[in-house]
C-alpha cells in the first residue's frame, strides 16, 4: 500500500505542505463516504414501512455502491503518477498557477480560452 501512495506522489512531506493537493484528495474520501451513507439515511418522521421494502432499497443501494467503488478503484489505478484532486475549479486555480511559472505565455492562452467548459466556463 505504501508504494502503491509513493508511485501516486504522496509522501509525508506532501501532507505537511499540501504539495499536490492531498488535502483535496483527503476530502473527497470523506464526501465519498457520506455519500454512500447517504442513500440509506432515514430522515426523521420519514419511515418505510415495510420491511421488505427496507431490505430493498438496502440491496440496490449495495449494488450501486460496489459498483461505484469499482470503478473508483479502476480509476484510481489507471491514474498512477497523475492521481490528483478532481475538484475542478479549485484544482484548476492551482494548475493555472504553476502553468504560468512555468510557461511564460500561458496567460495569453488562459484569456482565449474557458477554463472548464469549452465556450462557457
Amino acid at each position: 500500500m505504501k508504494k502503491l501512495l509513493t508511485d501516486w506522489g504522496f509522501t509525508r512531506q506532501g501532507w505537511s505542505n499540501n504539495s499536490r493537493g492531498e488535502y483535496l484528495v483527503f476530502l473527497q474520501l470523506v464526501l465519498l463516504a457520506a455519500f454512500t451513507i447517504l442513500p440509506v439515511y432515514q430522515l426523521p418522521g420519514f419511515k418505510i414501512q415495510s420491511t421488505q421494502l427496507i431490505y430493498l432499497t438496502w440491496f440496490l443501494a449495495s449494488i450501486l455502491s460496489s459498483i461505484g467503488l469499482t470503478f473508483i478503484i479502476k480509476g484510481l489505478i489507471d491514474l498512477g503518477k497523475n492521481l490528483t484532486p478532481i475538484f475542478f475549479d479549485i484544482k484548476s486555480r492551482r494548475e493555472e498557477t504553476w502553468l504560468s511559472d512555468k510557461y511564460p505565455d500561458y496567460s495569453e492562452y488562459r484569456q482565449r480560452v474557458k477554463k472548464l467548459i469549452p465556450g462557457i466556463y
